[in-house]
């Protein structure tokens, strides 16, 4: 996967799914307050990240707004990256 695109508090990944040489994948990471992402990944894994991660300083979100931001770990396990957002969109094709 790499990153493609990134304007507008817009974050979008495409790649290949693993094992097939059609369809793509795409990822949209919206309403994007902070990230901190690699070029390119192997493998791509997204979860939420644990309270307290260096997110918290990095973006410092009010806390009359943390309910609507979500603060996801991105990575292919040789390094963690993140994505402070208020939305995530998949789509296949």
């Amino acid at each position: 996967m790499s990153a493609l695109e990134a304007s507008h508090r817009q974050l979008v990944l495409r790649g290949r799914p693993e094992g097939r040489l059609d369809g793509m994948v795409e990822i949209e990471f919206l309403d994007v307050l902070g990230m901190k992402v690699k070029s390119q990944y192997r493998e791509l894994r997204i979860s939420a990240a644990p309270d307290g991660a260096e997110t918290d300083e990095f973006v410092g979100i009010p806390e009359r707004h943390s309910s609507r931001y979500a603060t996801l770990i991105v990575t292919d396990g040789s390094g963690d990256g993140f994505v402070v957002c208020g939305g995530l969109r998949i789509n296949e094709g």
